[in-house]
């Protein structure tokens, strides 16, 4: 007895609406995803998350890169890399501001600041998912685009309500 196979190059799926097809998509092909957000969303530093806007930003990054053993460094900066390490499937399942934040709250001891920080996770978190949700100002502003080292190449962009730009 033979049995024949037939596949079928193109498959469609009907749904009423296109809010039921984003979800179906999201069921079946599960990207790997992250959100991009700012300083002032997903910082959890006790002294630097009091801040905002320039000021946030330039005293997050010297508390990153400080070279001044006398004062300490971020702890939460620092702890990012050897996380995705230990935890490759983040990402698979669909995370938010307040997931990132919880998951850098929740990594280690708050007390003993071994917690790491969602800002600098998820801009790590882009270059290994499929997809990435971000405000409008991180794929138009030029300077959030040079931040994420990204290759723009071959990428497609959707803007939701690109008649607000």
């Amino acid at each position: 007895m033979q049995i024949e196979l037939t596949f079928y190059s193109l498959q469609f799926y009907g749904d009423l609406s296109v809010s039921g097809l984003a979800h179906l998509v999201f069921i079946i092909c599960r990207p790997k995803m992250t959100v991009l957000g700012s300083r002032e969303q997903l910082c959890i530093h006790d002294k630097v998350k009091l801040l905002r806007g320039i000021t946030q930003s330039t005293a997050c990054r010297s508390a990153c890169r400080r070279k001044d053993m006398s004062k300490p460094r971020c702890g939460h900066f620092n702890k990012v890399l050897s996380y995705l390490k230990r935890n490759p499937t983040i990402g698979e399942e669909p995370v938010d501001i307040e997931d990132l934040v919880n998951i850098g709250k929740t990594s280690g001891s708050y007390v003993f600041s071994t917690v790491l920080c969602p800002y600098y996770l998820s801009k790590e978190l882009h270059q290994a998912v499929d997809i990435i949700f971000a405000p409008y100002n991180y794929l138009i502003d030029r300077r959030n685009i040079k931040s994420l080292k990204f290759s723009w190449r071959d990428s497609i962009i959707i803007f939701d309500e690109a008649h607000n730009l």
